[in-house]
Order: C-alpha cells, then sequence, then structure tokens
C-alpha cells in the first residue's frame, strides 16, 4: 500500500457516490497516519465512513449510520484489510446496504 493507492480509494468512493464529500488528510511524518473521510445522506440517512492506514500496517475501516455525534473516526476501526480494492469494495458494500461495521463487531482479516 502507497498514497497513491490510499487516494485510489478515494477517487473510487468519489466516483460511484458522486453526492458524497470525500476528504483526505494526513500526518506531517511521512510514517504518520492517513485518513480518509466520507459522507454521503442515503435514504435519508447520513452514511458516515473512516478510513485509516499507517505505512507498514493494515486499512482500518468504520462505517456508521446515523450515528448522533458524527464522531466516526474517533474510535478504532472496526475492521481491517490488506487490500485497497477489497477495501473499497467492502466500503461501497456498507454504504449502498446503509450498514455499520459495529454491527459486525468482529475483526476482519
Amino acid at each position: 500500500m502507497n498514497d497513491e493507492l490510499f487516494e485510489g480509494i478515494a477517487r473510487l468512493l468519489q466516483s460511484d457516490f458522486p453526492d458524497a464529500s470525500v476528504e483526505i488528510s494526513k500526518a506531517d511524518d511521512p510514517k504518520g497516519f492517513r485518513f480518509l473521510h466520507f459522507f454521503l445522506i442515503k435514504d435519508d440517512k447520513l452514511v458516515a465512513a473512516y478510513i485509516e492506514w499507517k505505512p507498514g500496517y493494515r486499512i482500518g475501516i468504520a462505517v456508521d449510520i446515523n450515528k448522533e455525534d458524527n464522531l466516526v473516526g474517533f474510535e478504532p476501526p472496526d475492521e481491517y484489510y490488506d487490500e485497497p480494492l477489497y477495501v473499497h469494495y467492502k466500503l461501497k458494500q456498507y454504504i449502498q446496504e446503509c450498514k455499520s461495521t459495529n454491527e459486525n463487531s468482529k475483526k476482519t482479516s
């Protein structure tokens, strides 16, 4: 995984959901964390997705639906993956189904 692949996830999500807000932020340290925040109103529900990644580590994701405090990203991710394209696939699936990752509450490989 590298920054280009991480940014590719953002581009794919923006392409899949053009009405969504997709933002990337990263630490000043090149070895620090990268974050992606995704927000979309779907079927009158707020869908908030969060991805975190740090070079040398797995990709963590969380998706929350109608979370009242909207603090997605302030808690550890619910699931972890190795492959960026699988992260995109899983996020797209959760978003389309309006389903939260914390409903599974299991770490995934």
